[in-house]
């Protein structure tokens, strides 16, 4: 075992200073060479779209990056079915550019967006399916609930 090990040092030989030359000029090309930097992410103005007056509605539900974060702050480390896009956008309020107002309790909002995405080049655009409402928020109050739990 301890042949083994010591035979690549024997067949190494001494280092020679011939190269020097040759490695100054590597660490030139090397420190000439262009950086390529990532272009500047837009700015986009989400305010030019929104449309006065209307009421967002979210489904609701377990907001995953939470977790995330939660288990990061914990000391832990996330799993990778943990960490989704839809758990980080769900936590921002991406308004949808709309061409009207919506006349009902509900309405469905769709939307693309192009996209530049560093982690996924792939990708060349965003889908987002949102909801709105003509609910009066000033006048709207949410009926009594009535809950029996059993158990």
């Amino acid at each position: 075992m301890v042949a083994l090990l010591a035979a690549p040092t024997a067949l190494a030989g001494p280092d020679d200073d011939d190269d020097d030359d040759g490695e100054a000029a590597a660490e030139l090309r090397i420190a000439a060479e262009p950086i390529v930097e990532a272009p500047a992410p837009a700015v986009y103005d989400f305010a030019d779209d929104l449309v006065p007056e209307t009421v967002a509605v979210s489904p609701g539900g377990a907001r995953d990056i939470d977790l995330v974060r939660a288990a990061i702050e914990s000391g832990g480390v996330p799993t990778a079915q943990q960490i989704t896009a839809e758990g980080l956008f769900a936590e921002h309020d991406l308004p949808l550019r709309v061409s009207g107002r919506c006349e009902q309790t509900l309405c469905l909002r769709l939307e693309t967006i192009a996209a530049t995405l560093i982690a996924a080049p792939a990708v060349h655009y965003l889908a987002q399916i949102g909801f709105a409402s003509d609910l009066d928020l000033t006048s709207f109050r949410r009926p009594r609930l009535n809950l029996v739990i059993v158990m």
